[in-house]
């Protein structure tokens, strides 16, 4: 009998190939952290926290990583980032209270993990999938911010308006915050640009510039001059790095017209932008904003293709044109600031901003050259920094210093600026530290970028730009407690120092370091981790117990309140806890008891002082109550809290 003929295996193939899947994952990252609120709250950043420093731990133990140590620049970048995250931590020996340094430092080595995540994962030749992710994650964060306020009541809108209801009309959603979400949303910018200048084919680099008219709409909507100014810095940045600057020049210049066409039409939509924004016009005019927008991205999409193949082919600018152009565009922004009367726009930035009108609000303050209190906060970190130059006082202090001392009347908790917080919170040595990293990261990056070979050099321009941009707008505001912002900013940076952007670069020291690096990174992952976990815990724990004290549940408020001082017994946070669950449940001797172990831990935040002085009152302790209270209102003078004489 003959032998049946050996069935055909036909080879499996995935589904998607690994760039695509890459472009997808990182993609679907960066639209995660953004949705979950700009991942502000303590669960969400030490969640992600959490996998980041597992995952490479995992990948140690497991071999799933490259065990070879990074290049150099990569390696004194993160190192420093880590030593600043480590100055952070040791900050509560000599900080008022333990709380905020641990908590800081756990928010700083998320960065660390997510830089050295990055710099293990991606390999050469991934570059431009991990830019083109970032990218296509950020412009669907546009898209659904965009959409929620086209049309309202369709979408979740943000949590602003019930902190700050004179803000509502401020694009939010959904990093719940206006210049977080521009900020974030402009850091695509030269991404996209990337895309239009090198994409594999002519339809992907036509169609990279139909988002930025979304992205312009957006950071308009937010009335962010901060996102602005960061989409501006990407994009000279990777203009000036590109090796391909004509076609770069030419397609931020597109982008910019479409940018300001958008930016022109949504403006006179009055309605959607200044409200109400629940009203019928403004729904109307929403509508319409859609159909013109949507028209905008398709036309810039189609100019973009139309200039593609029109060029195509044609013989390469002299240089000398070039250097011309640059020399005439050089004297054009000189005679632009001389006739903007510097001087004056200064004393605008310095001085208490104007009150806007309501029912313009939006335009004026995205046209004014204000610093809307900037100066002030900044001169408050500077005097703080005065008091202890070296080391400062610690991280978190900055919102007690406010409060005792600062120039204005009002609750601020950071200085609006991470250079300018860090040199009052940790003084010189912590500000080394940092400027320290972010500026070896810069000097890799670009020295990359100019030597990067045709394949990537645009990518590598694109993420230096992304970084570049993200280090001026976390100098003019908080990006670096809107961990959403920073994550994306520290991995362009992984990126753009790490082996995706280099083939030769010698590591720091010989095969013996090489060998050594994944233990000492793996032990660094673990105690991150631990930190991690902590923290979450922690929090888990204090959210339960206010929880449960909501429905009257004390005892199991108290039980998960002390599981929280188990946790943390060098924090505040959990002894407060306590007192306020003893304090409802009605044992006021108990209350007095933990507020008092708190004030132990943190003897420089005056809400603490002003329980202390409730609990006194109601325990008829009139003298301890006067004492209390006196203390709440030495540390915050401006406030309304009387004096126990007044």
């Amino acid at each position: 009998m003959a032998e049946l003929p050996a069935p055909r295996v036909r080879a499996t193939r995935l589904p998607l190939d690994p760039s695509t899947a890459v472009r997808l994952a990182v993609a679907a990252v960066v639209f995660w952290a953004a949705y979950d609120g700009g991942l502000y709250s303590v669960g969400s950043w030490t969640a992600l926290a959490i996998v980041v420093w597992w995952a490479v731990v995992l990948g140690l133990v497991l071999g799933l990583l490259p065990r070879g140590a990074p290049p150099r620049g990569a390696w004194i970048t993160g190192s420093l980032l880590a030593a600043f995250a480590a100055f952070t931590g040791l900050s509560g020996f000599w900080a008022a209270g333990a709380d905020a340094p641990f908590q800081g430092m756990g928010r700083v080595l998320l960065y660390v993990g997510v830089l050295a995540f990055v710099l293990v994962t991606s390999g050469r030749g991934s570059l431009t999938a991990w830019s083109d992710g970032v990218a296509l994650g950020i412009g669907a964060v546009a898209a659904l911010a965009l959409l929620s306020r086209l049309f309202p009541g369709a979408l979740q809108h943000d949590q602003t308006a019930l902190f700050l209801p004179g803000a509502h009309t401020r694009l939010s959603y959904p990093v719940n915050y206006w210049n977080g979400l521009a900020i974030l949303t402009a850091l695509a910018w030269p991404l996209f640009l990337r895309m239009a200048v090198a994409g594999r084919t002519t339809l992907v680099r036509a169609a990279a510039l139909a988002p930025l008219p979304v992205i312009a709409a957006t950071v308009y909507l937010a009335s962010s001059r901060t996102g602005a100014i960061t989409a501006v810095v990407g994009l000279v940045v990777f203009v000036a790095l590109s090796g391909r600057r004509w076609p770069a020049l030419g397609a931020a210049a597109l982008s910019l017209v479409a940018a300001a066409a958008t930016v022109l039409f949504v403006a006179r939509q009055h309605k959607l932008v200044n409200g109400p924004l629940e009203s019928s016009a403004a729904a109307a005019q929403g509508h319409v904003a859609f159909v013109v927008v949507l028209a905008l991205c398709v036309g810039v999409a189609l100019v973009h293709a139309g200039l593609l193949r029109l060029l195509r082919g044609t013989p390469p600018i002299p240089s000398r044109v070039g250097w011309g152009a640059t020399a005439v565009f050089a004297v054009v922004v000189v005679v632009a600031l001389v006739l903007a009367h510097p001087v004056r726009r200064w004393n605008d930035f310095t001085k208490p901003p104007p009150v806007l009108a309501a029912g313009t609000y939006i335009e004026n303050h995205f046209l004014s050259t204000n610093g809307n209190w900037r100066w002030q906060y900044w001169q408050s970190a500077v005097d703080e920094f005065k008091t202890r130059p070296l080391i400062g006082r610690g991280t978190g202090s900055y919102e007690a210093w406010w409060s005792a001392r600062g120039r204005l009347v009002g609750f601020i908790g950071n200085a609006h600026s991470l250079y300018f917080e860090t040199l009052g919170e940790l003084g010189i040595l912590g500000l080394l530290m940092l400027v320290a990293s972010f500026g070896t990261g810069v000097l890799v990056a670009v020295r990359r970028a100019l030597r990067a070979p045709p394949g990537i050099r645009e990518a590598a321009a694109a993420v230096t730009a992304g970084f570049v941009a993200y280090a001026v707008a976390a100098g003019v505001d908080w990006m670096w407690e809107l961990p959403a912002v920073s994550v994306v900013g520290v991995a362009l940076l992984g990126l753009a120092v790490g082996p995706a952007t280099t083939s030769a670069e010698r590591t720091v020291a010989g095969p013996r370091f090489r060998r050594r690096f994944p233990f000492a990174l793996g032990t660094f992952a673990v105690l991150a981790l631990l930190v991690a976990a902590d923290i979450y815990a922690a929090d888990a724990k204090l959210q339960d117990s206010q929880a449960a004290a909501g429905r009257g549940d004390y005892a199991a408020a108290a039980s998960a309140a002390g599981d929280a001082r188990r946790l943390e017994p060098w924090a505040a946070s959990p002894y407060t806890q306590l007192a306020l669950v003893y304090e409802s449940s009605g044992h006021i001797p108990k209350a007095r008891t933990w507020i008092t172990r708190a004030l132990a831990h943190d003897n420089n935040d005056w809400r603490l002082w002003l329980i202390s002085a409730r609990l006194a009152v109601k325990a008829g302790d009139i003298p301890a109550a006067r004492t209390s209270l006196d203390q709440a209102r030495s540390l915050n003078p401006r406030s309304a809290i009387p004096t126990a004489t007044g």
